[in-house]
């Protein structure tokens, strides 16, 4: 791309085509606020410890309201589009296995990059610019 301006504008389409047009429409989701926010809470917490309690108190406290469930099928909705990556928590003991906390990372880490304020990008992106 020429320039950073052709960058952020190729990055903001390609969020929008992904968020917007295929995972909102293709799932009818009606709460597009909440999962705008949902959405842009998780690709900013990129490699974070998750469960989809935390989430859901992240949630209530901007004062949105839902449930465990909508959370829950939100995330597999990101997770299907190839937006997120869900890693389980790894141990040797089985029973903390269970525990439901994984790590989500961002599938494109420009997701993350976009969302982030004052221009404040990645440094994996901007690696060249950073050596020069």
């Amino acid at each position: 791309m020429p320039d950073d301006a052709s960058i952020i504008q190729y990055l903001n389409d390609l969020n929008q085509t992904i968020i917007v047009n295929d995972i909102m429409n293709r799932y009818s989701i009606r709460k597009t606020d909440l999962f705008k926010r949902l959405t842009n809470y998780v690709l900013l917490s990129n490699a974070r410890i998750f469960s989809a309690n935390s989430v859901l108190k992240h949630l209530k406290s901007e004062q949105l309201t839902c449930s465990i469930n909508t959370v829950m099928k939100y995330l597999d909705y990101l997770e299907e589009a190839y937006v997120i990556r869900k890693v389980p928590q790894y141990s040797t003991k089985a029973k903390r296995e269970l525990a439901f906390f994984v790590k989500i990372y961002d599938e494109d880490v420009s997701f993350n990059s976009i969302r982030q304020p004052a221009n404040r990008y990645d440094l994996t992106h901007n690696l060249e610019k950073n050596c020069l």
